[in-house]
């Protein structure tokens, strides 16, 4: 992954659980401050849910569910 910094940077596999992410990942983002986050239908029940994404382990916590399809950073907060 690049971030907008220039750097590149290994995200380990995504899991949710302690398992692996199944479902497809709709979308994944750095903030400005350097966080991930990403955006999934993890149990694909139709819901979508907003994560923070452990840098280190790939682990996915949820967030917020929420009702977008992207997610993106503005320079100064998150756009949804």
């Amino acid at each position: 992954m690049i971030t907008g910094k220039g750097n590149i940077v290994t995200l380990s596999p995504l899991m949710f659980y302690e398992q692996p992410l199944q479902n497809d990942l709709l979308s994944l983002t750095f903030s400005p401050s350097g966080e991930v986050y990403a955006l999934a239908d993890p149990k694909n029940e139709g819901n979508n849910f907003l994560f923070s994404v452990d840098i280190e382990t790939g682990e996915m916590k949820p967030m917020s569910k929420v009702a977008v399809d992207k997610i993106t950073f503005s320079r100064k907060s998150i756009s949804m």
